[in-house]
């Protein structure tokens, strides 16, 4: 797992800088800080054990819109050399990353301001019509604003061998073992179904639910409700997907593999 990935300490609070001694103020923590701090890696940075080919699908995406955008324009074409080419399609597709993260942040921010019960910043307001659509499709599934409580933290630790993890939730219900995950993707709904560049668009993948199955692990629920909420980056339009049983059971299993293998592989705790 690389540097700089997220870290909680044993009261759930997240710790992902350190005092840097060598050079002032803060660096990001890394494996040997948490080991020395006791510091335990969150969800996501478990499931980086393995590649993740949801985010891996969406990069090449990235790289080939920024490939196909260099290649229109003609002039600079004739300019570059093949390393040169590469190297232009590449930044792009990086450029191209950071805007979809910018975004995806903004549309995470603006959906927690209104399940916290404030009104959307004026930066904001452009995602009003979302907002409102969302939380009629959830209030249709039974659930009010005023269930849920938004960027939850906590922290799951063994008793026995003090391995563990932390994690923050979108959208968990109160006092209820149901957890909804906010997800950014590109796509469109045409006549129902969502579409991207012609094609029917593929909004869910297993690292959605296996992410889910550890929030869920994390809170002590054996049967719970998961859903994941998908939202276009592009057009705002929204689709929900309630997990099915057999999908969650896939998905924990996987998550509790991942979790054994990162405490074995990264820290030498065989669970």
């Amino acid at each position: 797992m690389g540097e700089g990935s997220r870290w909680y300490d044993a009261n759930g609070k997240e710790a992902n800088e350190v005092e840097n001694k060598s050079k002032g103020g803060m660096r990001p923590t890394n494996k040997a800080d948490a080991r020395k701090l006791g510091l335990y890696p969150s969800v996501t940075s478990l499931m980086k054990i393995i590649e993740n080919h949801g985010l891996k699908v969406w990069f090449e995406g990235m790289i080939l819109s920024s490939a196909y955008k260099l290649a229109s324009d003609t002039e600079s074409m004739g300019r570059l050399t093949e390393a040169d080419f590469n190297e232009l399609v590449m930044v792009g597709a990086k450029e191209y990353a950071i805007e979809a993260r910018d975004e995806g942040i903004e549309i995470h921010e603006a959906i927690e301001t209104v399940f916290r019960g404030y009104q959307l910043k004026a930066e904001h307001t452009h995602f009003l019509d979302m907002t409102f659509e969302l939380v009629s499709k959830i209030e249709a599934l039974g659930y009010m604003v005023d269930d849920f409580a938004p960027e939850k933290s906590g922290v799951f630790i063994d008793a026995q061998t003090n391995a563990g993890f932390g994690f923050k939730m979108d959208l968990p219900v109160k006092d209820k073992p149901v957890i909804f995950d906010i997800k950014t993707r590109e796509f469109e709904i045409v006549k129902g179904v969502p579409m991207k560049n012609g094609k029917k668009a593929v909004l869910d993948y297993e690292s959605d639910i296996v992410q889910l199955a550890g929030y869920s692990k994390g809170c002590g629920y054996e049967n719970p409700d998961l859903y994941n909420i998908y939202i276009s980056r592009t057009t705002h339009d929204i689709v929900i997907k309630q997990w099915e049983e057999e999908e969650i059971k896939k998905g924990q299993y996987i998550f509790n593999k991942l979790y054994e293998l990162w405490w074995a592989k990264e820290m030498g705790i065989y669970l």
